[in-house]
């Protein structure tokens, strides 16, 4: 029964459907296991009763419900994996043969090969991944290279395989095959395909590790560099497979620039752009005319190229190089255009860093009167005016965005906020320098709606304000000058988070600027553990109210009406925030 986990449905003259099929191993690996638990000889019989499975001809379910049954006892018994790898080597030729084979035995191999991995990465490099790899550099066996390929594709589906890979040559394997045929060295390989299969593998190892793609392309003996900047330099109109191929490779180094290790960041940059000409692939993409493309595929590409070479371009120490395109009057209003049409939290960073790196501003003046070439955020600002206009008159304290981009929060003249998509700070706007007297001061946020991420809290004077200021990614709590109690989200510098809110919750904000400490409350209850301390008592007593959020609808009440929750008494006086402010 062990050799054929599937012999009731063959007996029967049916196929089990794979989720039959795994229950009845999951039942009978059970019954196993009791049986087998503790006794170390006949564990050891059934663990030879797997291998041997494996290298019979016996049923396609048998086998892989023998190498299922092997992952399940290597995750039971700790000593297992390594008993497998020491006592039955032969198992490493059985994981080569199966890892070669249809797409659903190659699966179980794979898990299995990741887990035995995890325990011991050297002897599994070396006996099955190593030996595999070469296949890679058979040209003469096509079939075989590209089920090679195939192979490590479904690898890269398992979490820690990545790291497998690079212990190993097969990087450097397969950028050989890369180059080989963007040389013309495989006519063979007449069909892109291969080569999207491969270029997909290389991005699956490269990952979000620059220091990995900087290794390869430093490699003496390749060209990987002049390989990448061909394929985002061909003309890929109405041509799907240089489309495809385009893609897979932007897309590998949009992944790197995701990872937040900017001295290898440089390094990579350095290397792609003076050994290997990358400047170009941005000269021609951002010259290039939109209207010439029909396939909205190709117009996504087309911006993607332009704007994954120019945030790599940025991170190089000198950005003089870019001289040689027009920054001010092309590149720059594509990327706000693309911004005011997208807003995200990568075009925000984007922009801030060319301001900062290539127009080596400090201020944002200049990029700002190109938003304003835009009518919703011309719009979105002179509806601010008017909001605070209507604040001021009515003799209210002014409270309305002071970070993120206008047309993604709306405040009421009474202090009600609708966020957008992105995350956008509104807070308290003083005139006067304040100094809150030494007692507790109070206010209170009603939850309207929300499905999106939420903070509220306070900040000091010198919260950075601005239109793109946090780069459309942080918000308050997320620096030293502001504290947050935080519904969804991350943790930040001085964040403190809370069971997700829902509509009709209410949040009260405390601050005690006697004593130093903020508190919070839901509902009336205050938590014990969302405290801070703040040690500066200057800080404390010219904190202004503040909330972040997107995509959520929120009533802010000052104290202008009575609160929901008053603090309990034994808090003792507790003074509404609208007092010290007015």
């Amino acid at each position: 029964d062990l050799k054929r986990l599937d012999g009731s449905g063959e007996d029967s003259g049916e196929n089990p459907s794979k989720t039959e099929f795994e229950i009845l191993s999951r039942m009978k690996l059970e019954m196993i296991w009791q049986i087998l638990c503790g006794n170390e000889t006949k564990l050891r019989e059934t663990m030879d009763i797997c291998v041997d499975t494996l290298s019979s001809n016996i049923t396609k379910h048998g086998s892989t419900g023998a190498l299922d049954l092997i992952i399940a006892f290597c995750e039971h018994e700790k000593d297992y994996p390594q008993r497998l790898l020491t006592d039955r080597e032969d198992i490493m030729e059985h994981l080569r043969t199966f890892l070669m084979l249809d797409e659903d035995t190659r699966a179980g191999a794979c898990r299995l090969v990741v887990f035995l991995g995890s325990k011991n990465p050297d002897i599994i490099c070396d006996s099955v991944l190593e030996p595999l790899s070469s296949n890679l550099l058979d040209h003469d066996q096509r079939n075989l290279m590209i089920k090679t390929v195939e192979t490590f594709l479904t690898l890269l589906r398992f979490d820690g395989a990545n790291e497998l890979l690079r212990r190993t040559s097969i990087g450097e394997n397969l950028a050989i095959c890369l180059e080989s045929f963007q040389s013309g060295e495989l006519e063979s390989l007449g069909d892109f395909s291969e080569c999207i299969f491969i270029a997909s593998v290389l991005g699956g190892i490269v990952a979000s590790d620059p220091a990995v793609l900087t290794k390869l392309l430093q490699n003496p003996s390749g060209s990987l560099g002049d390989v990448i900047v061909q394929i985002l330099l061909a003309n890929f109109k109405g041509d799907i497979r240089k489309t495809l191929l385009s893609r897979v490779t932007c897309d590998t180094i949009e992944n790197v620039l995701s990872s937040n290790n900017e001295t290898e960041l440089r390094l990579l940059a350095e290397v792609l752009v003076y050994d290997h000409n990358f400047l170009e692939v941005l000269k021609k993409w951002s010259v290039a005319d939109e209207q010439d493309y029909q396939d909205f595929q190709e117009i996504r590409l087309l911006a993607d190229i332009e704007i994954m070479s120019l945030n790599l371009i940025l991170r190089l120490s000198d950005t003089s190089v870019l001289s040689e395109v027009d920054l001010e009057n092309v590149i720059l209003p594509q990327l706000i255009k693309t911004l005011m049409d997208n807003p995200s939290q990568k075009f925000a960073a984007l922009i801030m860093r060319l301001n900062s790196r290539a127009f080596q501003n400090e201020d944002f003046d200049m990029i700002l009167d190109r938003f304003l070439e835009y009518d919703i955020f011309k719009e979105s600002i002179q509806a601010e005016k008017e909001t605070i206009a209507r604040q001021k008159d009515d003799g209210d304290v002014v409270f309305n965005r002071i970070r993120g981009l206008p047309q993604e929060a709306s405040c009421s003249r009474k202090y009600e906020i609708i966020f957008g998509d992105t995350l956008t700070t509104a807070a308290v706007k003083s005139e006067k320098v304040l100094c809150h007297p030494l007692t507790k001061l109070y206010f209170e946020v009603e939850i309207l709606h929300t499905k999106g991420e939420l903070s509220i809290g306070w900040i000091s004077s010198d919260f950075e304000e601005g239109v793109l200021a946090g780069e459309l990614k942080y918000g308050i709590g997320d620096d030293t000058e502001s504290w947050a109690w935080r519904s969804r989200g991350d943790l930040g510098v001085n964040v403190i988070l809370s069971r997700p809110w829902k509509a009709n919750d209410v949040v009260g904000v405390l601050a005690d600027t006697e004593k130093g400490c903020i508190r919070f409350s839901l509902n009336g209850r205050f938590d014990p553990g969302a405290v801070f301390e703040v040690e500066d008592t200057t800080v404390i007593q010219t904190l202004l109210p503040a909330i972040s959020g997107k995509r959520a609808e929120c009533q802010f009440n000052l104290g202008s009406t009575p609160f929901k929750f008053s603090p309990d008494p034994s808090f003792g006086s507790v003074e509404p925030i609208l007092n010290s402010l007015l």
